[in-house]
């Protein structure tokens, strides 16, 4: 049977948000904490969520004989559309698959006439039916190596020393910090700063002048000039071989660099900045990367970004020992985790020293340039 896709009415709205506080949603447990007391509930579902709906975000609907069968809502943060909350009532066998395609497609339709917004990205549990994957990989999205990874302990760890010596640790205003952001993620993911020369320039060196080319008006004769063409043919096979120099990257699968989807996943990072804390780390009074601080319930949450030698080592190990007593949270649980998965990966048994435990962190996100 045939469906279509549009914006909702008034009524259609109700029926969304009833959706959600029923638990039909792409992330049950957040939306069932605005509805968990019968006023709560009754706020969300006639103040607060209609408000939000209509005023900061774009909800569309998916109608099957006058009846919403699913849902996609898209927020607007800085310079990203994403998703807020989905949900398919009907089966995802293939034709719930393509619902939630055509939902999306809408979405991005929207978000791409506004004309100021470069990226859109999609959020989905990690226990989703993989073939949203797929699609939204035909649809051009990339998934986000960005917090694919976490390690959980209850507090106190077995360890809980004082920071290591020569680190400091230097609070900074978070609503300030957004320019800075880019420099600390790039860390995490072993990218030279983005001030440094660009793939392909060159440079000339102190002791290279035009002195030792000759001018214009300069006769040269056929051997000078047979030289002077293989030497710039063997330079330029050089760079060619060098891939344009060192720190040349070729676009993967996703159309995009690495130092390009860095930028992508800063960009999509930055709405986070205001509700949490942000500390950079000093060694010997050279920084050496960021920790970003969230409190959620009985939870303190950790983001990490930090130079490539520390990964793994003593340092890093007591630097998020000693960061639960630092910030004040001496019980409840503690969980890590670091912009790229190779960090992660890298100073996963250091962290299993001190008690935490590896495991998937919840959510894939996936990204699209419009």
């Amino acid at each position: 049977m045939t469906y279509t896709i549009t914006k909702p009415d008034k009524q259609q709205f109700g029926i969304v948000l009833d959706l959600m506080l029923d638990g039909i949603s792409s992330d049950p447990s957040s939306v069932a904490a605005l509805g968990k007391s019968w006023w709560q509930r009754l706020i969300f579902r006639y103040l607060f969520g209609p408000r939000m709906l209509r005023n900061q975000m774009d909800t569309f609907v998916a109608l099957r004989n006058g009846q919403v069968i699913g849902y996609l809502i898209i927020q607007f943060e800085g310079e990203t559309a994403g998703t807020f909350d989905w949900a398919v009532i009907e089966p995802l066998d293939q034709e719930g698959i393509d619902i939630l395609g055509d939902l999306i497609e809408a979405a991005l339709d929207s978000a791409e006439q506004r004309g100021d917004l470069p990226l859109a990205y999609f959020g989905m549990q990690n226990s989703s039916d993989p073939r949203i994957g797929h699609m939204l990989a035909e649809m051009g999205f990339w998934k986000a190596d960005y917090q694919m990874g976490q390690m959980r302990a209850t507090l106190p760890l077995k360890e809980s020393p004082q920071l290591p010596a020569g680190i400091t640790i230097k609070p900074q205003i978070s609503a300030r910090f957004g320019g800075n952001l880019p420099e600390y993620v790039r860390m995490d993911f072993d990218l030279p700063d983005g001030d440094d020369d660009m793939p392909g320039e060159r440079t000339i060196a102190q002791d290279e002048t035009h002195e030792d080319k000759p001018m214009a008006d300069e006769a040269l004769t056929d051997e000078g000039i047979e030289i002077a063409v293989a030497e710039a043919l063997a330079e330029a096979e050089a760079v060619i071989a060098e891939g344009d120099g060192p720190n040349h990257q070729e676009p993967d699968r996703s159309g995009f660099t690495l130092a390009e989807q860095v930028d992508a996943i800063c960009t999509l990072h930055q709405s986070t900045l205001r509700a949490s804390k942000i500390y950079l780390v000093e060694e010997e009074g050279e920084v050496v990367g960021m920790i970003q601080q969230f409190k959620w319930k009985e939870e303190l949450r950790l983001l990490l970004a930090l130079e490539p030698f520390l990964w793994g080592t003593e340092t890093e190990q007591q630097l998020v020992a000693a960061m639960p007593a630092y910030v004040g949270k001496r019980d409840g649980y503690l969980r890590i985790r670091t912009f790229s998965s190779d960090h992660l990966a890298a100073s996963r048994e250091s962290f299993e020293a001190l008690g935490l435990r590896w495991e998937d962190a919840p959510w894939q996100r996936w990204i699209v340039g419009l």
